[in-house]
């Protein structure tokens, strides 16, 4: 599978995981969640501590996610 492929392939889903999303505003993390929810995705941020990001509840880990979803 080509890389062009895996990148459609990816963002065809539409509901994805942020891995490290920070609540700092300048970082990556945070930057991708908002620019993924402006274009339509379900965002869950994944964060050992923080108990909301960007008004979304986040989950400690991958496995407590409440549904099946991309990770980035």
């Amino acid at each position: 599978m080509t890389s062009r492929h895996v990148v459609d392939d990816f963002l065809a889903q539409k509901a994805l995981a942020i891995v490290g999303t920070s609540r700092t505003e300048r970082k990556f993390g945070k930057r991708t969640l908002r620019g993924l929810v402006a274009n339509g995705y379900r965002i869950f941020p994944v964060h050992p501590s923080a108990a909301v990001i960007e008004g979304r509840p986040r989950a400690p880990s991958l496995a407590s996610l409440p549904e099946p979803v991309g990770v980035c």
